[in-house]
């Protein structure tokens, strides 16, 4: 039975690297995404935080009570 080669993957932006500018030249891309990419992690990171921390009070509430359902519309 034939096999079937893996074909390349469409989220590979980059071919291997075959000299010293190319090497660069990638090392310039991801130091110039990085900073991007660790805003948003730290803002992802903030956010995860914060439902945490909302979730946990809502579990000290009780269900159906008047500051349970203050507490659902603000976040909401």
């Amino acid at each position: 039975a034939p096999t079937n080669p893996t074909p390349p993957s469409p989220c590979r932006k980059y071919a291997a690297i075959s000299s010293s500018e190319q090497r660069q030249s990638y090392k310039n891309d991801f130091n110039a995404e990085y900073n991007e990419y660790r805003d948003l992690h730290a803002r992802i990171e903030r956010i995860t935080r914060r439902f945490t921390q909302l979730d946990a009070k809502l579990k000290q509430l009780l269900q159906g009570s008047e500051e349970y359902k203050v507490q659902t519309d603000l976040n909401m």
